[in-house]
């Protein structure tokens, strides 16, 4: 009822509607240039499908027509396509009480969300929307008849059960924290680092990387006193411009003598033990002690050196006092970011072609055009178009449908020293293709930024970014608490990006708690099928005993090769690795599929295969030698489940995620059935695994492989480890 009013009532059974559709048609047709035209059947079917609700008043003669709200959309978002109240009826907030009540029953149901469509030039018409919680979600161009600007609003719903569409895994929270500060590592530099540099010695390049990055905020560079002082004790003569450098470097604080000798005392027998027992240490050794000392009281991330005897005790200093040490080539080459290609157009299932590319400057304006169409802050806009700087470039990712963009999506590249990456994240929500292009910018993100050591990404989402939500839940992203409002949602991910044994576990276990303050177990428990749990404590303290499958999906990319958790191998044949898994074919000109696109897709096979292949498992791909194919095992996933369908049953969906061959659809046909196959948790291995090398670690025997083989668990992790998967 409108506001107590007791004469407003709403309807929504198809038995009280259908009485009241032809004044609903009337009435729309007499305002068809702010509603549009629609035939009588739309309404019919609305009716029959309770998507409209009109509201009726009462009066001694009976009831009257007093509004209506036609809706629809795809769950779990809604989209309101007509609202009307005719003109004797408004000023009883009529209209309010038909998007009130649709509100209450999408929030029963577990709908995400609702919005509208509106030209932008209504002014009255914007206004309500936005009074009744519909924020400006984005803007885009209307008909050509027209030439308005349509505004598109949205309402987000308290929805109670918000992952329940997305399954019991997506409920899972392990509370990260916001991040309060941009705290970044810091590095304390050794002088003969400085001395590579300015003497141009072997390692004079990776000093000038360190130096870069240092510049471009990767990390913090500290000297100490002993630095400047041993500097000032070899200095040459005045002027000396290296002093003088290193005067201008941002140093940390002095530390007393009667606060650091203790610890330094400590660190000889550590670093210089045997001049140490005979008391021969030398000015270097003394003042090389002083340096490390200093680093660790100040609680540095890490100790730039080339000094071997430093280098030789880095597991001892970083198990006593969480100092890194790290040699200056080491650094140096880690700190670059790898080359980087991702130019590729995809066909979509519905027809079109979309080209995802990284961004040129060139394409900077259309971009940002694109962005203020989604009503994004422009101080987030200038952010997210950011190129970075010589040397730590940014990744950016343009996605265009013919000359439309379409979504985009940027990120820093990674480095060993950054723990946290702020993924920028933007996509058409009304283009059919959304949300392939969504899993495929986020996959490429998680990918890419997990590809060197644990990290966590950071997303910042904005009204009106619905299916980004979606898609973002779904691969592992939860939201956190922020000590400051906003009308913008921060979600949190951490990625490994890698295959975990009982060997790399306690290494892995050290990165997650200094990385994002979560622990797992202090042993790698046993496989113990799909019910094999672990226990987690979160950065809150909370232990909470999570099944191992949510576990690789909060912490995915990874697998874990528990003790007896044992695998599959599957052939594909060459023209497919290119269509299911998007791996460069040279001399291959055509669009690749859709199913390169998801984070999870679909491998189809023989019915007899469902023998092998079971939910939970690892599962390892070999490229076939047909075709002029590899030979080699070249990526693993995670069977996420496994179906026996008939061939009808093969919906336009699971079309997408996968391929299929002529020849297998003639075998289906034949035998009428088919084992799909879904899978995820996709990583590539570093070097492909040959045949020859399979055998000779007994992984497989003399035969070929023609269809899904057994891996046991010890001969599973023997494979990936011979792809450098494991770190």
């Amino acid at each position: 009822m409108a506001y107590g009013d007791p004469t407003i009532l709403v309807k929504r059974l198809y038995n009280d509607l259908a009485p009241l559709l032809r004044d609903v048609k009337a009435h729309a047709d007499a305002a068809r240039q702010s509603l549009g035209f629609l035939p009588e059947q739309v309404y019919q079917e609305a009716a029959l499908q309770q998507k409209i609700l009109i509201a009726v008043a009462y009066r001694p003669s009976g009831e009257e027509y007093a509004g209506h709200l036609l809706f629809g959309g795809r769950f779990p978002h809604l989209r309101i396509f007509q609202i009307y109240v005719p003109p004797a009826q408004r000023g009883r907030g009529i209209a309010t009480l038909l998007i009130d009540t649709l509100v209450k029953d999408a929030e029963i149901v577990g709908y995400l969300s609702i919005s509208a469509r509106v030209a932008q030039d209504l002014t009255e018409a914007n206004q309500f929307w936005q009074r009744n919680g519909f924020s400006l979600a984005r803007s885009r161009p209307g008909g050509a008849s027209t030439g308005r600007t349509i505004n598109v609003r949205v309402r987000e719903l308290r929805t109670p059960n918000l992952f329940t569409v997305l399954g019991p895994h997506a409920t899972v929270n392990l509370g990260l924290k916001a991040r309060l500060s941009e705290r970044r590592p810091t590095y304390a530099l050794d002088l003969n680092v400085m001395f590579d540099l300015v003497r141009q010695r072997t390692n004079a390049d990776s000093v000038t990387r360190i130096f870069n990055a240092a510049l471009n905020q990767v990390f913090a560079l500290r000297v100490t006193d002993e630095f400047i002082k041993e500097l000032r004790r070899t200095s040459l003569g005045n002027p000396d411009p290296v002093l003088e450098f290193a005067l201008s470097l941002p140093q940390f604080p002095v530390v007393p003598v009667q606060a650091i000798e203790p610890l330094t005392r400590e660190l000889v027998s550590l670093v210089f033990p045997a001049r140490g027992r005979i008391g021969q240490l030398t000015v270097q050794d003394q003042s090389d002690l002083r340096h490390l000392a200093c680093a660790i009281h100040h609680k540095a991330s890490g100790f730039i050196t080339s000094e071997k005897a430093i280098l030789a005790c880095r597991e001892t200093l970083r198990e006593k006092y969480s100092l890194d040490i790290v040699g200056t080539a080491e650094l140096g080459e880690s700190i670059t970011p790898a080359q980087w290609s991702m130019d590729r157009e995809i066909r979509l299932a519905h027809g079109s072609e979309i080209f995802v590319c990284q961004l040129d400057e060139s394409q900077r304006a259309m971009t940002e055009r694109f962005l203020r169409g989604l009503s994004i802050p422009p101080e987030v806009v200038t952010a997210a178009l950011a190129a970075g700087a010589t040397g730590s470039l940014r990744r950016r990712l343009l996605v265009n449908c013919g000359s439309a963009v379409v979504g985009f999506a940027s990120w820093d590249a990674v480095n060993p020293l950054r723990e946290e990456v702020e993924l920028f994240l933007f996509v058409d929500e009304d283009h059919l293709g959304a949300e392939p292009i969504l899993d495929c910018l986020i996959d490429r993100a998680v990918t890419d930024s997990s590809g060197v050591c644990p990290i966590v990404i950071s997303l910042r989402l904005y009204p009106g970014q619905e299916l980004c939500r979606t898609a973002a839940v779904a691969h592992g992203f939860r939201s956190v608490q922020e000590p400051t409002g906003g009308n913008s949602a921060v979600f949190r991910k951490i990625c490994v990006g890698r295959v975990v044994t009982s060997a790399d576990w306690s290494s892995l276990r050290t990165q997650l708690q200094r990385t994002a303050s979560v622990n797992l177990p202090e042993s790698a428990p046993l496989y113990e099928g799909e019910e094999t749990c672990m226990d987690v404590v979160t950065p809150q303290g909370n232990s909470v005993r999570l099944p191992l499958a949510e576990v690789e999906s909060l912490l995915g990319p990874v697998l874990f090769l528990l003790p007896n958790r044992n695998g599959a191998i599957v052939p594909i044949r060459r023209r497919f690795v290119e269509e299911l898994f998007g791996a460069t074919i040279q001399g291959s000109l055509l669009p690749r599929e859709e199913a390169a696109l998801f984070s999870e897709r679909v491998y189809y096979s023989h019915p007899r295969t469902l023998a092998v292949l079971k939910a939970g498992m690892p599962i390892v791909f070999y490229e076939s030698k047909g075709d002029r194919g590899r030979g080699a095992v070249f990526a693993c996933a995670r069977i996420v489940r496994v179906e026996l369908r008939d061939s009808g049953e093969v919906t336009k969906d699971l079309e997408r995620r996968g391929v299929l061959s002529a020849r297998t659809m003639r075998k289906m046909r034949y035998s009428g059935q088919v084992a799909i196959t879904f899978f995820d948790n996709i990583m590539r291995l570093r070097v492909p695994v040959a045949l020859r090398t399979q055998r000779n670690m007994h992984c497989v025997d003399g035969a070929n492989l023609m269809t899904a083989r057994l891996l046991r668990a010890d001969q599973l992790q023997a494979l990936l480890t011979a792809g450098q998967l494991n770190g």
